[in-house]
């Protein structure tokens, strides 16, 4: 790699790092500016939780499943007739498999 190459990669990373500082203040200020002082701050519930956990399953599933596939070389479908419309074959697995996972889990660790 050259100077130049390795200066412009440090100073993309550093405007990448400053970047991403300056978008969390500005939120964070947007949303003291919503909230005021009459709102109380957010509360985590089991459901939203849980809802975060499955949102964040299903996209490690899906990346891994498209990763399994690039690698492999199998061409898959884009879009799938379901129902009355159409959806991605692997996000529709994915969230299926996200889905089940606690319950497997459970099964797992009681034997």
């Amino acid at each position: 790699m050259s100077v130049t190459a390795a200066a412009a990669a440090v100073v993309f990373l550093a405007v990448a790092v400053l970047s991403a500082r300056e978008k969390a203040r500005q939120r964070d200020r947007e949303i003291s500016l919503i909230r005021g002082r009459d709102l109380p701050p957010p509360r985590e519930t089991p459901l939203s939780q849980g809802l975060v956990d499955l949102v964040a399953v299903a996209g490690g599933i899906y990346l891994s499943l498209i990763m399994v596939a690039s690698f492999v070389g199998y061409e898959l479908p884009q879009r799938v007739a379901f129902l009355n419309g159409e959806i991605d074959p692997i996000a529709a697995v994915s969230v299926v498999l996200a889905l089940v996972e606690p319950f497997v889990s459970r099964l797992i660790a009681h034997e």
